[in-house]
């Protein structure tokens, strides 16, 4: 796709949940790994999976499966999206990683109505790429709850 250089151009890193493809903005992502073994916390909502080991970080994991209330799949390869939101890193499972996605505005379509599976506030827009639409999901949103959640039940 050629871009205008004087348009901005957003950029998003592209992940798999089942067959649909969703995007989170590039510069939340630190960094992509393997799945590392998980340490599961007690009395958590049920998406939360549990605490990863990052090299001495101690970092919270959802399943964003289980968050937007799809099913769980066999023998799908899965990966970490390790992300930053106020100061606090945050691992997502997601099914894979695609790509790195760039688009301008006028590129992006308002979020569907069609959304019952998971909370549409989540949402920033679609962007169709070439026969498939990419999701494109806000951090910010996904998270502000996520992390007030874990300072509450961790006393802080």
């Amino acid at each position: 796709m050629s871009i205008d250089t004087e348009t901005k151009v957003e950029r998003r890193i592209v992940f798999k949940l089942s067959d649909e493809h969703y995007a989170v903005d590039i510069r939340r992502v630190k960094e992509i790994i393997k799945v590392l073994p998980i340490t599961r916390v007690p009395k958590s909502v049920s998406y939360l999976e549990g605490v990863i080991n990052l090299r001495g970080r101690v970092v919270p994991v959802l399943d964003l499966r289980k968050r937007f209330n799809l099913p769980e799949l066999e023998g799908v390869s899965k990966r970490f999206l390790v992300v930053e939101h106020k100061g606090a890193l945050m691992g997502l499972i997601v099914d894979g990683v695609d790509e790195v996605l760039e688009f301008t505005d006028d590129m992006v379509l308002p979020p569907p109505l069609l959304s019952q599976t998971f909370n549409k506030e989540f949402l920033e827009g679609i962007v169709k790429r070439d026969e498939d639409i990419v999701i494109l999901l806000s951090i910010e949103k996904l998270l502000d709850r996520e992390i007030e959640r874990l300072k509450t039940n961790a006393g802080g």
